[in-house]
């Protein structure tokens, strides 16, 4: 016989979705689906988690936030991540099930109790009971929203409440996903020059480098001045790659692709995504974008916005006629934002304006 709702339960749970519904840019989605969840379904603690899986189905590494956080949950989740395939809740986990799953839908607690993942992780977290909402699975990664309790298992209201957020859920994540890639994608120079030929980087376990190019190390110094020192990592990249083993995340930052860093300077942007591997070893990824090279000049010239149009263009060897058709103005008028270019930069003809945009271009 199906359990329905109370008066007050659909309340509660409308009073939630408007809550959802709130929640703007500045605002964790994350942090807000924990708080609903954990307020209509009492239990000892309620996880977002994202198995990372590399597009084959098979997680190498758990991303999470939880409400309360637990250091014994992340303490323990090394044997977490050996012992997932013992999981009841697993396989229909990687099936995208659409209805909320309690593991003793599947076996028996006694069953369940005499599991490795249980001896192993569960008894040590002080969990006994669990019940999953798959929410849409993203690139490289599956997405569960996982509440935990100690001595109670849920009920078949706590599995209404359930079904009733989580279309809602979904809705929300997928939005919000799209949001934050975006943001992430643009977070590069407005104007930059196409990214170069990527490096990579190979680092043992104990993150010491086995094999880096001159050219990798020389971006290295750039972005991390002053704690790079040869072709020893710098520490705030090492202390990173460390915390990408487990990583306890606040935010947004778990609904971006996973692992990558961002570091800007005054000349561009380098991107640094890093893959851990089994053994401990990991690979580091490195992209440049340069700016610009019109930009830093401008900038320190304090050139006006349509002044720095023009040098841009300058710089790109446009002709004159050419930059007054691309910004719309007559010759005349580009010449004399050129006279007042090369009176600001202190220089006497176009050459030497170009040439100090080269030197910012200049690898």
């Amino acid at each position: 016989m199906e359990t329905r709702l109370k008066h007050r339960d659909l309340a509660a749970v409308i009073a939630g979705l408007r809550e959802l519904q709130g929640f703007d840019a500045g605002a964790s989605l994350v942090q807000r689906m924990l708080k609903i969840t954990g307020d209509l379904v009492p239990c000892e603690m309620v996880t977002y988690g994202k198995w990372l899986t590399g597009g084959n189905d098979r997680p190498w590494n758990f991303r999470f936030l939880q409400r309360p956080a637990s250091e014994s949950f992340r303490d323990h989740l090394p044997a977490l991540l050996a012992h997932i395939h013992e999981h009841p809740l697993f396989e229909p986990m990687l099936q995208q099930v659409e209805q909320p799953l309690k593991i003793s839908d599947l076996v028996a607690p006694r069953k369940f109790f005499r599991t490795g993942v249980y001896n192993e992780f569960y008894r040590r977290v002080g969990i006994q009971h669990q019940m999953i909402c798959v929410l849409p699975k993203l690139p490289d990664a599956r997405v569960v929203l996982m509440l935990n309790r100690r001595d109670r298992d849920f009920s078949e209201r706590d599995r209404q409440v359930l079904s009733v957020l989580v279309p809602h859920f979904r809705q929300a994540h997928n939005h919000a996903w799209a949001q934050a890639s975006i943001r992430h994608r643009h977070q590069g120079p407005e104007s930059g020059f196409a990214s170069s030929e990527p490096e990579l980087i190979e680092a043992g376990a104990d993150l010491k480098v086995r094999q880096i190019s001159a050219r990798a190390i020389r971006w290295l110094q750039n972005y991390f001045p002053g704690d790079c020192h040869g072709a020893i990592l710098p520490e705030t990249l090492t202390a990173w790659m460390r915390c990408q083993s487990w990583n306890q995340t606040t935010g947004e930052d778990l609904l971006l692709p996973p692992q990558t860093m961002l570091v800007k300077n005054e000349t561009g942007l380098l991107e640094v995504t890093c893959r851990s591997h089994s053994d401990g070893s990991a690979n580091l990824l490195l992209m440049e974008t340069l700016h610009d090279p019109s930009a830093a000049v401008a900038q320190g010239a304090s050139l006006t916005r349509r002044e720095r149009e023009v040098y841009r263009w300058m710089c790109e060897g446009k002709t004159y006629p050419e930059t007054a058709i691309i910004l719309g103005m007559k010759p005349r008028t580009v010449h004399k934002h050129v006279e007042r270019i090369f009176r600001k930069l202190g220089v006497e003809n176009r050459l030497q304006a170009e040439r100090l945009g080269w030197k910012i271009k200049q690898p």
